[in-house]
C-alpha cells in the first residue's frame, strides 16, 4: 500500500509535467506553417526595421536565414521555433528587437510554474550561485556551477548567448540579461523538468545537488535601508534623489525614465540641489533600461551647457500594410506628430527627424557631473550617458553601457504576431542617433574609470562605484 502511494506521489506530478510539455512545448507546427511564419518575420523586419544591416550585412543575414530554413524539413514545436526566431534576431544585433513565446506558454507558467530554482552571478563567462530557492542550500552561495543536467556551464552560456538580443557587438547588456533571467532562458532552451542535477565547485570541493522545480518567491528588489548612508530628499516613480554618506554627496538614482511625475520631480530635485550649493552631482544609471524619451530630455535640460537635439530616422519608404504588425494607438498618434517634423537631412536617403531643446535657466546645474553605468544601462539610459560624456564633460564610472555609443533602435515600436506559432516580436520603427563624437564600432559607451567585481565582492553587496566617487570628490576637496 505504501509503495502504491509513493508511486502515485512520484508519477502524478511527472505525468502532469509531461502534459505541460505536450500542450506547450510539443505542439507541432508543420514545415509549411514554419516557413509561413518565418517568411512573415523576415519580410516585416526588412520592411520596417530602421537599421537591420547596421552590424550584419544583408548577405550574412541571408546565410543565417538559409541555415534556419534548412531545419524546417520536419515538424517543430512552437517553443523550438521560438528559439530559432531568437537566433535569427540575435544576428541583427538590435537590443530592441525581441521575441516572446506564445500566450499559451505564459498562461501555463502562471498556472504551473516549473522553472529551475536558481539565481546566478555571471562574471567573466563563469556562472556562480547567487541564491537557491530551496531549503538547506544557502551555504552554496558563491559556488561555481560546472554543469546542469549534464550540460556544461560553457554550453549553457553558449546556448543562451545565441538567443539573447543585444545592441551591436557589446557583451555587457547580453551578460546582464542572461544573469537576470537565467531561470527563464533555461526553461526556454531545455524545457520543464521536475528537478535538475547541478554539479558545482565550492571552495575547492566538488559536489552534486538536486534542484527541485516549482513555485517560489522571487528575491525582493534592493531598497534603501540605511538612513545614515542614504539621506533621501525627493522620491518619485523609478527615481530617487538622496545625499550619500558623511560627505553628503548628491546622488540622482534613476532606475528608469518613467512616464509619470518626472517634471515635478526634477523641479523639486534641482531646487534642493541648488540650495545645497554642491559642486558635484552623481547620476546613477546602473540598471536603467530606458523609457520615455521626453523624460530623458527633461533631465538634460537641467544639465546641458547649451541647446541640444534628439535625432532619429526611419526607412525612407512607407512600410507595407501588414495585418500582423500592430502599433498601439498612442504610438500611432506620436508617429503622426512626427510626420509634421521637417526632414532634417534631405541629403540622406533615410527620413530624418530632429527635436530641439532649450536648457532650463532656473536651478540649472553647472557643476561636475559623474555618471554610473553598467551593462543594463540601455536605450534612453545610454543616450543620456553619451550626451553627458561628450557634451557635458561628465566622468563615466562603471562598465560599458548596454546600449551602443552611436545610438539604438526604438523610439516607437510595434508588435508582430506570427499567426501559426503565436510568437510575438517587438519591431522598432526608428533609429536614435546620439550625435556624439564617439565611434560607431558597435561598442557601448566605455567608462573613464572601469570598475569590475569579483564574486566575493558581489556576494558582499558592496558598492565599489560609490567608493570610487568618494575618492574622486575627497581628492578634489569639494562636494
Amino acid at each position: 500500500m505504501r509503495l502504491t502511494i509513493y508511486l502515485l506521489f512520484i508519477l502524478i506530478p511527472a505525468l502532469f509535467y509531461a502534459q505541460i510539455e505536450e500542450n506547450v512545448w510539443r505542439k507541432s507546427l508543420t514545415p509549411v506553417q514554419l516557413n509561413a511564419d518565418f517568411d512573415l518575420l523576415v519580410s516585416a523586419l526588412a520592411d520596417v526595421h530602421p537599421a537591420i544591416y547596421q552590424y550584419t550585412t544583408k548577405e550574412e543575414l541571408a546565410i543565417t536565414e538559409t541555415a534556419i530554413r534548412q531545419q524546417f524539413t520536419e515538424p517543430k514545436s512552437s517553443m523550438e521555433f521560438h528559439i530559432l526566431v531568437r537566433q535569427y534576431i540575435e544576428e541583427i544585433k538590435c537590443g530592441h528587437t525581441m521575441a516572446r513565446p506564445n500566450q499559451e506558454w505564459y498562461e501555463s507558467q502562471a498556472q504551473n510554474p516549473s522553472r529551475i530554482p536558481l539565481e546566478i552571478y555571471l562574471i567573466n563567462n563563469t556562472i556562480y550561485v547567487k541564491h537557491i530557492y530551496q531549503e538547506g542550500k544557502i551555504d552554496l552561495i558563491g559556488a561555481e556551477i560546472l554543469s546542469i543536467d549534464g550540460r556544461t556551464a560553457e554550453q549553457i552560456l553558449k546556448d543562451m548567448y545565441a538567443i539573447q538580443e543585444r545592441d551591436g557587438l557589446e557583451e555587457a547588456f547580453r551578460n546582464s540579461k542572461v544573469e537576470r533571467i537565467f531561470k527563464t532562458y533555461h526553461h526556454f532552451l531545455y524545457g520543464a523538468k521536475l528537478s535538475h542535477v547541478m554539479e558545482y565547485n565550492y571552495k575547492g570541493g566538488l559536489g552534486t545537488i538536486e534542484l527541485v522545480s516549482g513555485s517560489f518567491d522571487i528575491m525582493p528588489a534592493k531598497e534603501f535601508q540605511d538612513s545614515t548612508l542614504y539621506d533621501l530628499q525627493v522620491k518619485s516613480s523609478g527615481a530617487s534623489f538622496y545625499l550619500y554618506g558623511e560627505s553628503k554627496i548628491p546622488v540622482l538614482d534613476l532606475n528608469t525614465f518613467y512616464r509619470k511625475d518626472f517634471k515635478q520631480f526634477y523641479k523639486s530635485m534641482f531646487k534642493k540641489l541648488a540650495q545645497s550649493k554642491s559642486e558635484n552631482l552623481v547620476i546613477d544609471l546602473r540598471g536603467n533600461g530606458g523609457g520615455f524619451f521626453p523624460h530623458g530630455a527633461m533631465l538634460l535640460k537641467y544639465l546641458m551647457k547649451e541647446k541640444f537635439t534628439f535625432d532619429f530616422y526611419r526607412n525612407p519608404e512607407k512600410p507595407k500594410k501588414n495585418e500582423y504588425l500592430i502599433m498601439p494607438f498612442p504610438n500611432k498618434m506620436t508617429k503622426l506628430v512626427f510626420s509634421t517634423i521637417p526632414d532634417s537631412d534631405k541629403n540622406d536617403l533615410n527620413r530624418n527627424y530632429q527635436i530641439r531643446y532649450k536648457i532650463k535657466k532656473k536651478n540649472h546645474f553647472d557643476g561636475k557631473v559623474i555618471v554610473l553605468t553598467d551593462g543594463a544601462t540601455f536605450s534612453m539610459g545610454s543616450l543620456v550617458a553619451a550626451k553627458l560624456k561628450y557634451n557635458r564633460d561628465a566622468t563615466i564610472i562603471g562598465i560599458e553601457t548596454g546600449g551602443t555609443e552611436e545610438g539604438s533602435n526604438a523610439v516607437l515600436t510595434g508588435q508582430l504576431s506570427l499567426p501559426n506559432s503565436g510568437i510575438r516580436v517587438v519591431v522598432p520603427n526608428y533609429h536614435f542617433n546620439h550625435k556624439v563624437n564617439g565611434q560607431n564600432n558597435g561598442r557601448g559607451l566605455l567608462p573613464d574609470v572601469r570598475v569590475d567585481y569579483s564574486v566575493s565582492e558581489r556576494m558582499a553587496d558592496i558598492d565599489k562605484e560609490m567608493m570610487e566617487i568618494q575618492k574622486i570628490i575627497l581628492s578634489n576637496g569639494k562636494n
